[in-house]
């Protein structure tokens, strides 16, 4: 068992708080358990800034990582990091808009959508993304709900209440 001298515990005392525990040891020459023992002997922690610092850098996903979206509305869209800083929404941008920008040379115009011209998701071809306003992609989704069948028109809005009351049913109990 180590002796700890008052120099070694007057700087753990003082740093341990607010630095990692293995840069502290290998300072000292000992391993991290070692200081960790020693902290708690003295009874000291970290302290609420250098624990809120730490869980901050262990959730950060490195820039360029993605992911799949899976929300009721948004599902099958892959997401990409492409920064630190910010809210979510600007840290994570849809992946054919950032495919649909570098093949065009400017960032989607505001009140346009980037929409996938055969419906796939999964197919990223710029060649495959179109870009529309909400109005265009309203009407495309009328015209195609007025080729189907009545019967299945009706389905379909029974369909789309039954969603929205889920939806606003789960809201009220959150």
């Amino acid at each position: 068992m180590k002796r700890w001298t008052r120099q070694e515990r007057a700087l753990i005392r003082a740093r341990y708080p607010t630095e990692r525990t293995a840069d502290l040891a290998s300072e000292l020459g000992v391993s991290a358990c070692a200081v960790r023992v020693q902290a708690s002997r003295m009874r000291l922690r970290k302290s609420l800034a250098y624990l809120i610092q730490r869980a901050r850098e262990g959730r950060r996903q490195p820039l360029g990582t993605e992911r799949l979206r899976t929300s009721y509305k948004s599902n099958g869209i892959v997401m990409v990091k492409v920064s630190n800083k910010g809210t979510q929404t600007e840290q994570w941008r849809p992946k054919h808009h950032l495919i649909w920008s570098q093949a065009n040379g400017k960032n989607v115009p505001p009140g346009f959508r980037v929409i996938f011209k055969d419906g796939n998701k999964q197919n990223l071809d710029p060649g495959n993304l179109e870009l529309a306003t909400r109005d265009e992609i309203s009407a495309q989704a009328f015209a195609k709900f007025r080729s189907y069948p009545p019967p299945l028109q009706d389905a379909i809005r029974l369909t789309c209440k039954l969603q929205s009351e889920i939806v606003r049913r789960r809201a009220g109990q959150v």
